[in-house]
């Protein structure tokens, strides 16, 4: 677990399947990510299973201070020290993302 001034980063758990999977499936993700479908639940647990290999991306689960899940984001090369922009929850967009990026630094 990571603790930044706003979040926590920690490592997605099987209990953020259908929440990941909701965000997944809302319109403006599925263009910011430059997907083209929806995804179903059982892609979305294949993905979060396979994405628990260490050889891959860092994938985490983004909290507020009190433990609210509210997003993920992936540190990919993560051993080179470079990631990609957290993906954040609709009701969470007050400078979070930023903040999910802090600890990181």
């Amino acid at each position: 677990m990571i603790r930044g001034e706003k979040v926590v980063l920690r490592a997605l758990e099987a209990d953020d399947l259908e929440r990941l999977h909701r965000w997944m499936n809302d319109p403006e993700v599925i263009y910011w990510l430059g997907r083209r479908t929806p995804i179903s639940l059982t892609e979305e647990r294949r993905w979060l299973e396979s994405e628990r290999n260490p050889l891959k991306d860092l994938q985490l689960g983004i909290e507020t201070l009190e433990g609210q899940f509210i997003g993920s984001c992936s540190l990919g090369r993560w051993i080179a020290r470079t990631a990609a922009l957290p993906s954040v929850s609709r009701s969470a967009r007050k400078s979070v993302g930023t903040a999910a990026m802090a600890p990181a630094r």
